[in-house]
């Protein structure tokens, strides 16, 4: 008997054999939205127009005081965040405490 030509149409269909294959799981990239309230436990750096904390954040080709503040405590050693916004990179640094300028004895008994 004569083998079909491939591509006759009575020629076997024959299919790739399967690989395995690994899903990968894609995730999107967060916009970035600067000016929009990041989320819970930030907060506006603005007090009745006055800044309350000056932490820069690099913002194109210059530096910028963060509109949205944080503090985290979680690890022990607090740090204060500050960003541009929602989904923005966040800088920070280290919050201590300042010295007290003007030390007095303590109180006894």
């Amino acid at each position: 008997m004569i083998p079909p030509r491939i591509d006759s149409p009575l020629s076997p269909i024959v299919e790739p054999p399967s690989y395995p294959t690994t899903k990968t799981k894609t995730t999107a990239v967060p916009e970035l939205q600067p000016a929009v309230h990041p989320e819970e436990g930030w907060h506006l750096n603005d007090d009745n127009g006055m800044v309350a904390f000056i932490i820069m954040i690099p913002d194109d080709d210059s530096m910028i005081i963060a509109p949205f503040l944080c503090i985290d405590v979680n690890d022990g050693f607090p740090r204060i965040k500050g960003t541009l916004g929602l989904d923005c990179p966040i800088q920070s640094i280290p919050l201590h405490a300042r010295p007290n300028r003007y030390p007095r004895p303590m109180l006894t008994e």
